[in-house]
């Protein structure tokens, strides 16, 4: 059985067998494979295909001129030899017969990019075979929908190309972004410049994609490339849309011109990699999101006894929360704080300066600081909170000494943020809503921590 292979992303190319098919007489035998081949869902009216692609002559002449163009199209892809045949035909109408041994583009790229979705992954980054999927999704799209054709053909069928190519250039467009952000977080720079540049010319207009271009410049040492990068995005804006680019993006501008840390230019975020993927806990980890997306809720708790796994089920929702958008959700970013066991204030303010990249590092620490500088950092700390939208995760927080006020006062001043905490005990505020975590049973053990320096708590 010969295969017949149409390819309608990018230039019109047909192969039967593998080798290409060369016996079209016109353009509009061309057009009529392609129409056919992509409306293949129902029998076409042969008086609907004359006037669509014959609309200026008589009826007779423009049947006449289907005749010719069908008996051309039958005899290029050897119609008559095919079993079953490519054509269904009948006195009235004309039916691509998609239970023949057919291969479509955009057939194959909708089945990538569906079955991609339709996966039972939380997201994308850790799932190889979606990831594959959309690789070979993207692949496919050689170029715009029936690139560079042009029949001669009526105004409906002009439309009806139009329609196509802005249904898989939004298509695709969306898949590149998934890609661009999925390898942003493996830290795949190549990869990510690869996926983010195709977006681009897609829709040059799409500051995600200028931003995930200009990050991983950024990242590869290309500091000069990234500025000149904000510089086409902000021309290409104000070109088309006569808009400046967005805060995020001049965010992003100023921190890559000011030498800022380039760990910060990762998406807003320290959180660690996994180790491996989170299985067993879908269901926990769904209603936590939820709660934690409520409009009312502030401050979320996980409590349970160590070794319950809070830690992790914490890390796996933010990243959850910041592969889908941190920018929409939390616009300043999503920080994970491991608290210190130290009874002492002081380091627990402290670790949560330098998440937020508001102190130097730990090994900077002055011991033995003054209450009035200890005070001093606490309030620097809320004033700079006071004005973030973000997701602070709190892990350990049973180590805070009781009746110190040091939590009511971050939600206090952050009153656009909101914080996610561990702890084995309840926390006794107003504000707190609690999620009791159960032990998930492991045979064999935990099989060490899931990330890296990281016990599971």
């Amino acid at each position: 059985m010969a295969r017949l292979s149409i390819y309608l992303l990018g230039p019109f190319h047909v192969l039967r067998d593998g080798s290409p098919v060369i016996g079209f007489e016109s353009d509009k035998a061309r057009a009529l494979l392609a129409y056919l081949a992509l409306e293949a869902d129902r029998p076409q009216p042969r008086a609907y295909l004359a006037g669509l692609l014959w609309p200026d002559y008589p009826e007779q002449d423009a049947r006449h001129s289907l005749r010719q163009a069908l008996s051309n199209l039958r005899h290029s892809i050897a119609d008559v030899d095919a079993t079953p045949p490519y054509l269904q035909i009948t006195r009235d109408t004309i039916q691509y017969n998609r239970q023949s041994d057919c291969w479509l583009d955009v057939h194959a790229l909708d089945a990538l990019v569906d079955a991609c979705q339709g996966h039972a992954h939380r997201r994308l980054d850790p799932c190889p075979p979606c990831i594959e999927r959309l690789h070979q999704a993207v692949a496919l799209y050689r170029g715009s929908f029936l690139q560079g054709f042009a029949p001669g053909a009526g105004l409906v069928f002009q439309e009806w190309m139009l329609l196509q190519e802005e249904c898989y250039r939004r298509r695709v467009a969306g898949t590149l972004s998934q890609l661009a952000r999925c390898h942003a977080w493996r830290g795949e720079h190549e990869l990510v410049l690869r996926y983010a540049r195709r977006h681009v010319a897609l829709e040059p207009w799409r500051e995600e994609a200028h931003r995930h271009i200009m990050r991983a410049l950024a990242l590869s040492g290309q500091r000069n490339a990234a500025l000149l990068q904000y510089q086409c995005c902000r021309r290409v804006l104000a070109d088309e849309l006569g808009v400046e680019p967005e805060e995020e993006t001049v965010a992003l501008y100023r921190q890559v011109r000011d030498g800022a840390d380039l760990a910060s230019l990762t998406g807003l975020h320290n959180l660690p990699a996994p180790l491996s993927p989170l299985i067993g806990r879908e269901l926990e980890l769904t209603e936590i999101e939820s709660r934690l997306c409520e409009p009312g809720c502030r401050l979320l708790a996980l409590i349970g006894p160590g070794g319950a796994g809070k830690t992790r089920l914490a890390l796996e929702v933010a990243r959850d929360l910041a592969f889908a958008g941190p920018a929409r959700a939390f616009r300043d970013g999503i920080y994970f704080v491991p608290l210190p066991a130290s009874p002492s204030v002081e380091a627990k303010i402290r670790a949560v300066a330098e998440a937020l990249g508001l102190c130097g590092s730990t090994a900077d620490r002055v011991q033995g600081q003054s209450s009035a500088r200890i005070a001093l950092t606490r309030q620097q700390l809320l004033e700079a909170l006071r004005r973030q939208r973000l997701l602070l995760i709190l892990d350990g927080l049973e180590c805070l000494p009781a009746g110190d006020g040091f939590l009511a006062d971050l939600l206090g001043a952050a009153r656009q943020a909101k914080l996610l905490v561990t702890s084995r005990t309840r926390l006794g505020l107003v504000e707190e809503q609690d999620y009791l975590v159960a032990a998930l049973p492991l045979p064999g053990g935990d099989g060490g921590a899931p990330y890296p320096g990281i016990e599971a708590a």
